[in-house]
């Protein structure tokens, strides 16, 4: 399986987005950018949402994508159908009282659907397996 939703890959260069990039502030080992660029108008078939890209020594190994929707369990649904008939069955599912994830793993990185229900925020973010405990 290959996990390509986004035209940003795991393990690219900082430099190839670094005019589009704006930096947040984070405590953290690692760099967290917005991506501002307009040029992707929906994923998923979904309007409205932010990317962050992070960084590892200008290395990209996770791209986080949050949606800024009006019903996000009938998103988080949608999504997860999508993401199944694409992927298959998720590997993984977890709930707890403050979220539901969903994952997909491929060799290289994880694919994770994630329903926050504390902020009500859908994202999807993708991480290269190397990093996975690294928050």
């Amino acid at each position: 399986m290959k996990i390509d939703f986004t035209p940003f890959q795991i393990g690219m260069q900082y430099e190839n987005w670094e005019f589009d990039l704006e930096p947040i502030d984070t405590d953290t080992l690692y760099d967290k950018y917005w991506y501002f660029k307009d040029d992707i108008k929906s994923l998923l078939d979904l309007e409205g949402f932010k990317i962050y890209l992070y960084f590892d020594w200008d290395i990209l190994f996770k791209v986080e994508v949050t949606f800024e929707i009006n019903n996000p369990r009938s998103s988080f649904i949608y999504l997860g159908r999508k993401l199944g008939l694409k992927y298959g069955n998720e590997k993984n599912n977890h709930v707890d009282k403050t979220r539901v994830i969903k994952v997909w793993k491929d060799i290289r990185k994880h694919l994770i659907l994630e329903h926050n229900l504390q902020t009500d925020l859908v994202s999807l973010i993708v991480v290269g397996v190397e990093y996975l405990n690294i928050e």
